[in-house]
């Protein structure tokens, strides 16, 4: 049994929502003086579709309109557009940033000791391990103790 209503999904809407996303792909948009989009988005698509973005995931959540690959190829072409756009300067970086989060990429920095050691020796894990180990005894059986 399919999940999610189907509602007022069409295979037009898939045609549709392919020529969307292809339009990213040729830049079509820009030569035939429409108002581009600078990203393709759920958003964008929904816009182009005239229907609401819950409209748009209550298909991909049914097998039958393949809305779901629709959706994952519209979000690797905005993932490969943040990246691209944001390495050579003509998205704002901190929202290209923003939006990559969106996309599991985020910051780290490493936390280092002096001269880019480890703040906790190799050598004294075994330590540090036996004594959480006699701490997380101790706490149980002071609960337990309660």
């Amino acid at each position: 049994m399919p999940s999610g209503r189907l509602s007022t999904w069409t295979p037009e809407y898939s045609k549709s929502a392919e020529a969307y996303i292809q339009s990213f792909i040729d830049q079509t948009r820009e030569e035939d003086g429409y108002n581009a989009q600078v990203l393709p988005s759920i958003a964008g698509l929904a816009l182009e579709l005239n229907v609401s973005r819950s409209t748009l995931y209550s298909w991909a959540n049914n097998e039958e309109t393949g809305f779901s690959g629709i959706l994952g190829r519209l979000n690797k072409l905005q993932e490969g557009f943040l990246l691209n756009n944001g390495l050579n300067g003509k998205y704002n970086s901190a929202i290209a940033k923003l939006v990559l989060g969106k996309h599991g990429y985020k910051e780290e920095k490493a936390v280092t000791g002096a001269n880019d050691e480890p703040l906790i020796p190799k050598d004294n894990m075994d330590t540090i391990r036996r004594m959480a180990f006699v701490m997380a005894q101790a706490l149980r059986d002071e609960d337990e103790k309660g």
